[in-house]
């Protein structure tokens, strides 16, 4: 959750949570904001560890680092969905677009990335932060 391996990678995943923890400081203790980010990537990882593991087509992806807060970060995007379902956020060449959308379509994005095999630990460690993003709230 501390490493990774493009300075860019890194940089988006720090604004994302930047943007999305700021909302969900508003209406919890920004003390907990930590503890979501950490379990999530936590579970994140866990989930990708079972599933690549579980699932007999994936071998070749077995003994692969998993790196990247991206996890952490879809638990809190997860969490405020899911606590602010209507609260509405300006998208960059979208315009207003409400919390649960946005989730929605995280979450619909990394299903999808799976079924084409792109990236498939870290698209199984997003959902299982998004699991237990949905979970905490």
């Amino acid at each position: 959750m501390f490493t990774h391996i493009e300075l860019f990678h890194i940089f988006w995943n720090m604004i994302t949570l930047f943007w999305f923890g700021q909302i969900l400081a508003e209406y919890i203790s920004p003390k907990k904001i930590i503890p979501i980010y950490l379990l999530g990537g936590l579970a994140g990882g866990i989930v990708a560890l079972l599933l690549i593991n579980f699932f007999p087509g994936l071998e070749a992806y077995k003994g692969l680092p998993l790196i990247g807060a991206s996890a952490g970060v879809t638990a809190i995007i997860i969490a405020d969905a899911v606590l602010l379902p209507e609260y509405r956020i300006n998208l960059m060449f979208i315009g207003e677009v409400k919390l649960l959308y946005v989730a929605l379509a995280v979450v619909f994005l990394d299903i999808l990335s799976v079924a084409n095999y792109s990236n498939v630990g870290g698209n199984f460690a997003h959902l299982g932060g998004a699991l237990l993003g949905f979970l905490l709230m």
